[in-house]
């Protein structure tokens, strides 16, 4: 009679060995298997370093995870010990773009931070870690602060909250499944740390045409509109709340201090981008007109009107508001204001439930309100473009306040004491070597993006241009041979001070680089691949600086370099075509890259640019042409190719050609005079006398001291 049972407890573990534990071993096998023959990547976000086993750096591929490889975005470059050196307080800053500090990380608000506390506290050490990354949300932060814990950290603050909706898993993502809930999300990222779940992930690559190619900026979002009332915009708040609580929980649990903020988005001076059930044409432009003419009461009372029969225009609230703080009446416009951000169907500035589920969740004593400190450090009480330079990235004026407040909580979380004043905005500034120089990059930048959609499209974007076009005028006449040498001393001695800081001789290399001190360049970036050897753009920019000093093998060497570190860098390889065509029969060469290039950016018109001019050096004019024409369709805003295009039309006797593309110069740059010139030369030529004296009248008003206009209008009359 005992055996029966025995035997049947050995068909019963039979069973489970066969149906449970087989697979299991055979799952290990094949997961050996794929490790051993070096399949698949490492998912962690640090890993151990190369060239020096004692410390860590970034790894590009954590983030295959969360986006498609061509769009995965990567931090700021991280290499430092493993273990904390005695005495130095390590801070670690998660979040997104914002917390990154786009456009210039340089100056965003890891740096501001650290620049505050070692003013505040000479004789402390500290170290603060930029381990933000953009596009990134709390999918993507909380595998990242797991990953910090063994930094031994003593303090993390996290600034999240922007990209719930538009990054991985959101609601308007494209970045891959939009709809899955947080188990399935959660079980997924687990699956694919394996290497057998990045081979599986691996076999359906490329499969969804809707996923862009390449990076795009907000461009990509345009078709992920979401409104307030979508039922997924309530998985996404869920989802945000428990991802927050769990960093909260993480980090109570590796006992490291947690700051976390409330989010601060531009609500004056950034319409929405999409806003739908607006009132007809003819009340829009009524609307628009009492702006231009400052009619404000009459705006509002319109844009009051019809809100009375649509609640739903993100735009109506946005006018109203406007107008009321206009009026000077910005307390009650704050109302409007908000509610405008929160209907805007592109929703890339965390709305008003965010911020009620970071004070909800996150302890009062963990708590900085950056929503708060913005709203109190502008003049209107209202967040706006003293403080933004968009929707949410921060001037260095934004930073600056969100990394003093940050400061301030940090000094009580870390115990520190101190009598001495905390740095003023403007003496911060000088510290951290803000020059105008450094202010002018920014701003560029800053005015090519918001000539992009969506930003190109909201309202107000004219005005907006045309202040950042005084701006930059404005800075330009600061840039003196005086400021320069001044500027130039005080980042040597800078550097001097502080050798391996890399990021200050990255803002030195370019300022050198601007002031045609090449070679000068050329050494800080060399000194700055000793510091970040990893980080591909530090070899581009070495290589990038060799190019411009004609040392055509060393900058092969450098460009080859950042290309083995990260294939997919079209930007690395222009610049290798560039060199390579200024190598003894080596075009055919310099041709594979060009094209390299434009395969990883299709819209990259720099390197099909740069492909017709060695074509038009080899007299190859009819190739030349053709691939100016590419790379104006490439990118319809590429100014260097529609002057190469249309020098070449000019001189090939094509001047009906000609007009069209200096017509398009005029249209993207209106208030540039050459380009005015520029067309009535090519209007001359095919006999419209009329539009060409016309455009030289427009010339002379824009800069009534140009000698050429005043020439060829002599001529014509």
């Amino acid at each position: 009679m005992s055996k029966k049972p025995r035997n049947r407890l050995r068909v019963w573990l039979f069973r489970f060995v066969l149906v449970v534990a087989a697979p299991i071993v055979a799952l290990l096998v094949i997961e050996i298997g794929f490790r051993l023959a070096g399949a698949g990547y490492d998912p962690s976000f640090l890993v151990e370093d190369e060239t020096d086993g004692s410390k860590v750096r970034n790894n590009d591929s954590f983030a295959w995870r969360f986006f498609p490889k061509a769009l995965a975005r990567a931090p700021q470059p991280i290499r430092l010990t493993k273990v904390k050196p005695s005495g130095v307080r390590r801070i670690v800053v998660l979040g997104g773009s914002a917390a990154m500090g786009d456009p210039q990380p340089a100056f965003g608000l890891s740096r501001v931070l650290q620049r505050l506390l070692e003013d505040r506290y000479p004789t402390e050490r500290f170290e603060v870690i930029n381990a933000a990354v953009t596009a990134i949300n709390s999918h993507v932060v909380l595998p990242i602060a797991r990953d910090c814990v063994d930094l031994d950290a003593d303090l993390w603050v996290l600034y999240m909250g922007n990209n719930e909706v538009n990054g991985p898993y959101g609601s308007g993502s494209v970045f891959g499944s939009r709809r899955p809930s947080l188990g399935t999300i959660r079980a997924n990222l687990a699956y694919q740390k394996t290497r057998l779940g990045q081979w599986m992930a691996s076999l359906g690559g490329g499969g969804d045409a809707s996923v862009p190619k390449r990076w795009g900026g907000l461009e990509m979002f345009l078709d992920q509109q979401v409104s307030v009332d979508d039922p997924d915009l309530q998985r996404v708040y869920r989802n945000y709340k428990t991802n927050l609580k769990d960093i909260l929980t993480l980090a109570n649990e590796a006992k490291v201090p947690l700051l976390v903020s409330t989010m601060a988005v531009n609500l004056e001076d950034s319409a929405p981008f999409v806003s739908t059930g607006d009132p007809v044409v003819s009340v829009v432009e009524a609307i628009h007109e009492h702006f231009a003419n400052e009619r404000w009461e009459e705006a509002a009372q319109l844009a009051r009107s019809a809100l009375a029969r649509s609640t739903s225009s993100a735009n109506l609230f946005y006018w109203i508001g406007k107008a009321m703080v206009a009026q000077g009446k910005a307390e009650e416009a704050q109302t409007y204001l908000f509610q405008a951000r929160d209907l805007d169907t592109l929703r890339f500035r965390a709305d008003t439930q965010i911020n009620t589920i970071i004070r909800s969740v996150v302890p009062q004593g963990n708590l900085v309100d950056g929503e708060e400190v913005l709203a109190k450090a502008d003049p209107n009480g209202i967040p706006g473009k003293e403080h933004f330079h968009e929707h949410v990235h921060f001037t260095f004026a934004g930073n600056y306040h969100l990394s003093l407040a940050f400061a301030q909580a940090a000094e009580k979380k870390l115990s520190l004491t101190s009598e001495r004043p905390w740095l003023s905005l403007e003496a911060c500034g000088q510290v951290m070597g803000l020059t105008p120089f450094h202010q002018r990059e920014i701003v560029q930048e800053i005015q090519l993006r918001l000539r992009t959609p969506p930003f190109n499209t909201q309202f107000g974007h004219e005005k907006r241009d045309a202040m950042l076009g005084e701006q930059l005028g404005q800075l330009a006449s600061q840039m003196t041979p005086t400021m320069g040498q001044r500027s130039i001393a005080l980042y040597s001695s800078t550097i001097e001070t502080n050798p391996t800081d890399w990021v200050m001789r990255q803002q030195f290399a370019s300022l050198l680089g601007s002031a045609g001190k090449h070679a000068e360049a050329a050494a800080q970036w060399e000194a700055i691949t000793m510091e970040i050897p990893h980080d591909p753009t530090a070899h581009f920019q070495l290589g990038s600086t060799r190019n411009r000093q004609e040392e055509w093998a060393a900058a092969e060497k450098a460009l080859r370099q950042a290309i083995a570190i990260r294939e997919q860098h079209p930007k690395a390889w222009n610049s290798l075509g560039i060199c390579l065509s200024r190598r003894s029969n080596r075009e055919s060469e310099a041709y594979a890259c060009f094209q390299k290039a434009i395969d990883h950016d299709p819209k990259m018109a720099e390197a099909l640019m740069n492909w017709g001019l060695v074509l038009q050096n080899q007299k190859k004019l009819g190739d030349a042409e053709a691939k100016f024409e590419q790379a104006i369709l490439a990118n319809q805003r590429h100014l260097p190719s529609y002057a190469r295009l249309g020098t070449l039309l000019a001189k090939a006797g094509k001047f009906e050609r000609a007009v069209e593309i200096y017509s398009k110069v005029v249209e993207i740059l209106p208030r540039d005079p050459s380009a005015r010139i520029n067309l009535a030369l090519a209007q001359i030529k095919v006999g419209n006398k009329a539009v060409a004296k016309e455009q030289l009248q427009v010339c002379l008003r824009l800069e009534p001291a140009n000698e050429m206009a005043k020439h060829y209008l002599q001529k014509l009359q």
